[in-house]
């Protein structure tokens, strides 16, 4: 498998995810240099404990843009993920090619590729990798979001785990809970904004959510949607992904074994 340092997510992607590579059994990697050389170095296990190290550092980087991290450096998947411009790793594929290095493409068998089209299958891949380092024993310097982990092993967030996610919105969310007075004060609504890449959008908990005051009798049920929301839903699609790639390495069944701290 022939890998471009420079593009080692885009390269990997396409011979594992769309060459549908065995992620079981040993892959021979094979790094391409800037000008379209093949490295020198012998493939006895130290290239693909090299080229999985710094897949994973690209991958999990959150100047990558698919992940972003917590106030303490845990990783969960980027909501801005899916906003991501193909156009972006389009431009980065055309300033990696040299006018000398057409004559290799037919060689390579990697030129002319297109964008990745769909950030969900990112995800996918992803997560097909992190179980390919998890089966190999290869250790990878990423800290996960404990939310994220349970999602992973199917187990449930509590309203508690939205403190490592955003702690002073828990805190607003137990001033709400213990508010000795009347909670209509806060003049809430079952309706959130949230900022989106610089623009506010508009989140219903419930369907006509606007027309819905927060009360001392709701005020539980407020809390329990917004924290899901943010927990669980607002990251859904590429987390299930994630877990779909993890999966299709590692069964389920065995995920469920680990604590989440321990995947």
């Amino acid at each position: 498998m022939r890998i471009r340092r420079e593009l080692i997510v885009e390269d990997a992607f396409r011979h594992i995810y769309e060459g549908k590579a065995d992620l079981i059994g040993n892959m021979r990697i094979l790094f391409i240099d800037a000008h379209g050389n093949q490295e020198d170095g012998i493939d006895a296990g130290g290239l693909m404990k090299e080229f999985m190290t710094k897949l994973c550092e690209q991958m999990f980087d959150p100047a990558y843009g698919y992940f972003q991290e917590t106030p303490d450096h845990s990783l969960y998947p980027s909501r801005l993920a899916k906003l991501i411009d193909a156009k972006e790793t389009e431009k980065k594929e055309k300033k990696a090619k040299k006018s000398f290095f057409q004559k290799a493409v037919g060689l390579l068998g990697i030129g002319n590729e297109k964008p990745i089209p769909n950030y969900l299958q990112l995800f996918e891949f992803f997560g097909m990798m992190v179980g390919k380092a998890l089966i190999d024993g290869i250790l990878l310097k990423v800290n996960f979001a404990r939310f994220f982990l349970n999602k992973i092993v199917e187990k449930s967030n509590q309203v508690d785990d939205l403190q490592a996610l955003d702690a002073e919105l828990y805190e607003n969310l137990m001033k709400v809970k213990y508010y000795d007075g009347d909670v209509e004060d806060f003049g809430l609504t079952m309706l959130i904004t949230e900022d989106v890449n610089g623009k506010m959008e508009e989140v219903e908990l419930v369907k006509n959510g606007g027309d819905i005051p927060i009360t001392n009798e709701n005020r539980l049920h407020y809390i329990a949607l917004y924290s899901n929301y943010m927990l669980n839903l607002r990251t859904r699609e590429p987390t299930a992904a994630f877990t779909y790639g993890l999966h299709k390495i590692i069964p389920q069944q065995y995920l469920s074994y680990f604590f989440p701290n321990e995947i």
